[in-house]
C-alpha cells in the first residue's frame, strides 16, 4: 500500500504503487485525493485477485494491456511505445484468443 504525492505544474496529485501477490501494479498521478488513490489501489488489487483464480478466462487483448501498463510504469516512453507497436502487429495476426489457447507453435 504505496500511496504518495507528486507536485506537478498542474498542482499536487496522488498515485499508488506496490506489488501483490507477486504481481507489480501502479498508476500515473492522476488522483485528486489520497482518499480516491487508495479506493483505486484497492479495485486494482481486486483484479488481480480476480485474474489469479481465473487464469483460463484471461484473453491475449487482457494479457497485452497489463503488460503494456506495467511498462508504461517501469520503462521510458520510447520502450513503452515500440512495445506497443509490436504488441499491435502481433494481436492484429493472432486475433483475440484465450491464453489458454496459445501454444509455442
Amino acid at each position: 500500500m504505496a500511496v504518495d504525492k507528486r507536485k506537478l505544474s498542474r498542482g499536487v496529485r496522488w498515485r499508488f504503487r506496490g506489488q501483490y501477490l507477486g504481481v507489480k501494479y501502479g498508476s500515473s498521478a492522476i488522483y485528486f485525493t489520497k482518499q480516491e488513490a487508495l479506493k483505486a489501489e484497492r479495485q486494482k488489487k481486486a483484479e488481480i485477485e480476480e485474474k489469479l483464480k481465473n487464469p483460463n478466462t484471461v484473453n491475449l487483448f487482457d494479457l497485452i494491456t497489463e503488460r503494456l501498463d506495467q511498462l508504461k510504469i517501469q520503462k521510458s516512453g520510447k520502450y513503452y511505445l515500440d512495445n506497443k507497436y509490436y504488441f499491435q502487429r502481433f494481436f492484429k495476426f493472432l486475433g483475440n484468443i484465450k491464453v489458454s489457447e496459445i501454444t509455442r507453435r
